[in-house]
């Protein structure tokens, strides 16, 4: 068996798709550490998640970065995820909603504003201060 994945596009040995792998996971829980410290919001890492850069960030699951804000709690998640999916007629797992689900661009904007719906009591009020961005 080869040590390389071949296709048209690439010739990376297995080490090195790994290694990606691996830079994609610490990539995302330092941005989940900073979003438990406080020092960027779910704004910024939906803004970041655009970039090249950012890229790794489209994967994480929107319950795990509403459960590591501060003030986060599993029932506020599944909540906040339920209302957003009701909101825009979408029949899925709480669970299966990532980032890319969000910022998908097929969806213009109605996913990224129901989640903002359902994340305001106060409809007047955007959810964060930098919302959208």
């Amino acid at each position: 068996m080869s040590d390389h994945i071949t296709s048209p596009h690439n010739r990376l040995s297995v080490e090195e798709l790994n290694e990606r792998r691996r830079a994609a996971r610490r990539y995302r829980a330092e941005w989940l550490l900073a979003l438990r410290a406080g020092a960027v919001d779910l704004s910024d890492v939906l803004r970041q998640s655009k970039t090249d850069e950012g890229s790794p960030l489209a994967a994480l699951g929107l319950r795990d970065i509403l459960n590591t804000a501060p003030g986060g709690t599993p029932a506020k998640a599944n909540k906040t995820i339920q209302r957003t999916l009701d909101g825009v007629g979408v029949e899925m797992r709480p669970s299966a909603v990532k980032v890319r689900w969000l910022t998908d661009r097929r969806a213009s904007v109605r996913r990224l504003t129901s989640l903002a719906d359902a994340m305001t009591r106060d409809s007047r009020k955007a959810p964060s201060a930098t919302w959208p961005w």
